[in-house]
């Protein structure tokens, strides 16, 4: 009588998939910010994660991709946090107040001390600029519908990409030790920008 086979292994799902990426980034993440640096080999950073190495590979096919899952997952929650708004706030009030919600997550000071890492080297810099200007498409969504535009209109394209660059340069510059705040920091650049990006003339 033939022997029965077994069944293959089942495939992992997307959402475990998922889950297990995001764990990794953010294990490495906090690596790094512990110890202020990203110097690390891959196969330090595969012992750190509990991945092996093959599947480090897999979910990130450079050293540098281990931070985008956590960075992503960061820049998302900000939709959820300007939904909890009141639509009666200001626009740019809405805006400080969803960026500081959403890295609830990752205390705003390791965000800050995060930056600071990000720009320790050009591979790494360019993958946290990366990031920042992928999330650009996030802030737009948000204005155009804030401002019941649509979402190609001029105002919220460039509104989107200003923003972006923005939340980076607040995270970038911010300085704990100083008192200085990315929060803070984020409504002086938009002070700076002028009320005209964030309201619409219903005249």
């Amino acid at each position: 009588m033939p022997k029965a086979r077994s069944a293959p292994p089942a495939a992992s799902a997307p959402h475990d998939v998922n889950r297990t990426r995001l764990a990794a980034s953010r294990s490495a993440i906090a690596l790094f910010i512990e110890h202020g640096t990203s110097d690390f080999t891959v196969k330090q950073l595969v012992s750190h994660t509990g991945l092996s190495e093959r599947t480090f590979y897999r979910y990130f096919p450079t050293k540098e991709d281990v931070v985008k899952p956590a960075i992503a997952e960061a820049i998302e929650r900000i939709g959820a946090a300007m939904a909890r708004r009141p639509r009666t706030e200001p626009l740019r009030d809405s805006l400080v107040a969803a960026f500081i919600d959403a890295w609830v997550a990752v205390p705003i000071q390791r965000s800050q001390a995060l930056a600071q890492v990000m720009n320790e080297t050009d591979s790494f810099r360019a993958v946290w600029q990366q990031a920042f200007m992928a999330g650009a498409s996030q802030w737009t969504a948000i204005m155009a519908e804030r401002l019941g535009l649509p979402p190609q209109a001029p105002q919220v394209v460039l509104g989107g990409a200003v923003v972006a660059v923005s939340a980076r340069l607040a995270l970038e510059n911010a300085d704990p030790r100083n008192g200085s705040h990315a929060g803070e920091l984020l409504a002086h650049y938009l002070t700076l920008l002028g009320p005209n990006l964030f309201s619409v003339d219903t005249d």
